[in-house]
């Protein structure tokens, strides 16, 4: 008996023990693994690789990556007016040559692609005076009408990006909204030219007005940034859990919000937001919200992450003593489809539960035993 006592008292020490030394699980234990400066960055890169794929799924599956990078964004615009103008490609590169001589209309597109930006960023220059080229568009008001004119429908999005690109510097925000509302918010969701537009809409909607449109667009692909330059302006508070809200009604995916999840279940833990009231927990008003927010997500057939959310529901059941609750929401969790780093955080978790409220008995001893082996092999 002494001895499974022993068991037991190192079956609740080695949870922490495992959770920090062997994996991260999910969220509690480890507030380091989701540096958000780092995903950020990963994230603009991914994009703009993604964007070379489909490049390349457009033109040649052989053509490298990195020739396509550098036509469509690091080579300078007078560099490719030249090779514009030029009836054969003298160019090592193999994109470059590819649509030189398969592609007329990808070179079309791309001239008016850095037409634009080069206007725009001269822009705000008070020298700046429209470029007298023949046959280039010579003002953002051109690139507007020759993007939607044009008669390309495989270029079609990226041509709405260019002039909605230019819309928003010249300030018609109102347009800006009349094109996502009557074409751009058709394209499926999934589009990387539609995720490009996102940040000019959401700036059209702040700009006409409409400043909770504006956040919930900002929050539905992780501009956080931006929803607090929102909150200052309207001098208004924005709290880690109206992060949460926005971002999982706006549609983000979950990543682009999980620390702020992670920062008010930990800090309850780390600070007085949880208190006691003699032997029952008393939580913080913001951690209910979550737990209520969670569990409505959770039962939310079009939202994906049942399983996180479920997790992140039991975790503040467990934290009011509610135990009886927190088990049930994980043996939903451990039904639910996950990842394995979910699945190892659930099971921790239930382990911990089932330490706290098990009876002892051969049952459960038995349980104990298959715990501590699978601990045993996760220390390996």
């Amino acid at each position: 008996m002494k001895l499974m006592k022993y068991l037991l008292a190192i079956s609740l020490a080695v949870v922490p023990i495992v959770a920090d030394a062997c994996w991260d699980p999910w969220t509690i234990y480890n507030r380091t693994s989701l540096f958000r400066l780092d995903e950020e960055k990963e994230y603009t890169r991914s994009m703009r690789e993604a964007n070379c794929r489909e490049w390349q799924m457009l033109t040649d599956r052989n053509i490298p990556l990195e020739d396509i990078e550098y036509v469509v964004y690091e080579m300078p615009i007078d560099s490719y007016e030249v090779f514009c103008a030029k009836q054969v490609c003298t160019l090592d590169n193999a994109f470059a040559q590819w649509i030189k001589r398969y592609d007329p209309e990808i070179v079309e597109f791309l001239l008016l692609a850095k037409r634009n930006e080069e206007i725009r960023f001269r822009y705000s220059s008070k020298w700046y005076y429209p470029s007298m080229k023949v046959g280039g568009p010579m003002t953002l008001e051109d690139v507007v009408e020759q993007s939607l004119s044009a008669d390309s429908e495989r270029l079609r999005d990226r041509y709405l990006l260019q002039a909605l690109r230019a819309l928003n510097t010249l300030g018609c925000y109102e347009e800006c909204l009349e094109l996502w509302n009557t074409e751009i918010s058709l394209l499926p969701e999934d589009n990387l030219m539609r995720q490009h537009m996102l940040p000019l809409v959401a700036s059209a909607y702040y700009r006409t007005g409409d400043v909770e449109k504006a956040m919930a667009f900002y929050a539905s692909f992780g501009d956080v940034g931006s929803m607090r330059y929102i909150a200052r302006l309207e001098d208004r508070e924005l709290t880690e859990f109206d992060i949460i809200e926005y971002s999982y009604r706006g549609g983000a995916e979950l990543a682009h919000f999980q620390s702020y999840i992670e920062d008010i279940i930990v800090d309850a833990e780390t600070y007085p937001n949880v208190v006691n009231d003699g032997d029952k927990p008393v939580v913080s008003e913001e951690l209910i919200a979550l737990r209520d927010l969670a569990i409505e997500a959770a039962n939310d057939p079009k939202c994906g992450n049942r399983a996180e959310w479920l997790y992140i529901a039991a975790y503040i059941y467990m934290q009011q003593g509610n135990y009886a609750q927190a088990k049930a929401l994980l043996s939903k969790a451990e039904k639910a489809p996950a990842s394995d780093y979910m699945k190892e955080s659930i099971k921790v978790l239930s382990i911990y539960l089932d330490a706290l409220t098990a009876t002892y008995n051969a049952a459960y001893e038995e349980r104990l035993f298959a715990q501590i082996k699978w601990f045993e092999e996760m220390v390996r």
